[in-house]
């Protein structure tokens, strides 16, 4: 019966791993075509120009959500279902987690560099950090820059020894989910500010909005398309749960563990 049950587990995990990267996915195209579109009537966000300091911070959401969701979430779940040799997998783990750092480090010049420049508003530069959006996201970029130093340090040193790779795996692992759940949380409150940003995404209903859906409609397209974004980041954060739920106590994974501990593979 147990032996049933994991076997079922390592199906749900393989199935919930396939979504997270085709979910990832859609969400990093989805946000570009937010991005990129001219429309702001309709609550696009206006197009992507890097030397337009109107247009700059447009990089910002994009590449946040390329480098947390796609990245990371692939990186997270290198180890799971691919066919390729351990070391293959370690050093696709450490390359996806080196493009989520380049992506982040392009999302945070952009905002950077809206918020700062004396023409960005008609009252100068805007604060940088003042919103809970600001605060998560710092938490989330903490989190993540030490748990990739130490991981680097701990797991790509021969000389470092087996006893410590084996005591820092489980932190290692858990950094990681929380870090991720950091991350999803400050993308979802970061639709929700832009959102703010731009007037909001209401509607004026005509009497009481009973059937809220018949009204859906009248929300402009742009915003259709952010929610929507919203809904894709969630349902990835929870395919990654059930991604990441496999029996990790069975004999197996444990042996596999050891037995990658002992050949220097992790």
């Amino acid at each position: 019966m147990s032996e049933h049950r994991g076997r079922l587990a390592s199906v749900h995990s393989q199935v919930a791993t396939y979504l997270v990267r085709a979910l990832s996915f859609t969400a990093v195209v989805m946000t570009f075509v937010w991005a990129k579109k001219h429309n702001t009537v309709n609550k696009y966000l206006g197009g992507m120009q890097w030397d337009e300091i109107t247009l700059v911070f447009n990089y910002h959401p994009p590449f946040m959500v390329l480098g947390f969701l796609l990245c990371f979430g692939w990186a997270i779940t290198s180890f799971r279902t691919t066919t390729l040799e351990k070391p293959v997998n370690k050093n696709l783990h450490v390359l996806l987690h080196t493009c989520c750092i380049v992506c982040i480090g392009i999302g945070l010049r952009a905002v950077w560099k809206s918020h700062d420049d004396p023409d960005a508003s008609s009252i100068g530069p805007t604060a940088n950090v003042y919103s809970l959006h600001s605060w998560i996201g710092i938490t989330t970029i903490t989190l993540y820059a030490q748990n990739y130093l130490l991981g680097f340090l701990t797991y790509l040193f021969p000389e470092m020894p087996i006893a410590i790779k084996k005591m820092y795996m489980p932190l290692h692992v858990v950094l990681g989910q929380a870090t991720f759940a950091c991350a999803c949380a400050a993308m979802e409150t970061g639709i929700v500010e832009k959102q703010g940003f731009q007037g909001g995404c209401s509607y004026n209903p005509q009497g009481k909005d009973e059937n809220p859906a018949v009204n859906y409609q009248d929300i402009p397209y742009g915003c259709h398309l952010s929610n929507g974004i919203g809904v894709v980041i969630l349902m990835t954060m929870l395919c990654m749960l059930v991604a990441l739920n496999r029996d990790a106590d069975s004999k197996p994974e444990q042996d596999n563990l050891k037995n990658n501990l002992s050949e220097g593979l992790i």
